[in-house]
């Protein structure tokens, strides 16, 4: 549909600056990190950190597979 044409490369480009955001964020942090909690302590940290926005997310967002986008729309408006 039109309306996916003009909303895709607007959610790609968001999507693309929030990676960029949160790879600064890890670069930023990751030495100080590892200096204070252990190299793997830091790994740790950030799959935990990972962990929690995964069970956040499974059980926030419904679940789109296989709707219509026009349905899409409608769940979030």
């Amino acid at each position: 549909s039109t309306e996916r044409l003009e909303t895709d490369p607007l959610f790609a480009s968001f999507a693309t600056a929030i990676n960029w955001v949160f790879n600064l964020l890890i670069s930023i942090t990751f030495l100080d990190l590892g200096n204070w909690i252990t190299v793997g302590g830091t790994f740790f940290l950030y799959a935990g950190i990972a962990f929690c926005f995964w069970i956040f997310f499974y059980f926030k967002l419904p679940e789109t597979k296989g709707v219509p986008l026009e349905d899409i729309h409608k769940l979030f408006t």
